[in-house]
């Protein structure tokens, strides 16, 4: 069974939320330092979301992936990186980033 990547930077996850940013909104969160130990329901939820947050990538950058290969754009735009800035408001190479992310994260 592959190995998945469950750990990025915070550069990494700041690229990645860019990437995906067409339609969010930044908000302002206050940060609380606890040494509490999260309760088992707490690391079960974690891990759901976490799960949710990793599949929603690999998707998201298989359908670029199958987009880009099939040249699905193509009616509408000239180029993939067109398409992605067109479409999604990102750049190629951002594209790229989120299909390589899903390549390390299947590793």
């Amino acid at each position: 069974m592959a190995k998945r990547r469950l750990e990025w930077t915070e550069d990494e996850l700041d690229e990645m939320l860019a990437s995906a940013g067409r339609g969010v909104e930044a908000i302002e969160v206050e940060v609380i330092q606890s040494s509490r130990p999260l309760s088992e329901e707490e690391v079960r939820d974690r891990e759901r979301l976490e799960r949710t947050v990793e599949r929603a990538f690999y998707q998201a950058g298989s359908a670029l992936q199958e987009l880009r290969d099939r040249r699905l754009y193509r009616d509408g735009y000239d180029s993939f990186e067109d398409y992605c800035r067109g479409r999604f408001g990102h750049s190629r190479q951002k594209a790229n980033y989120l299909e390589n992310s899903i390549k390390k994260m299947i590793q």
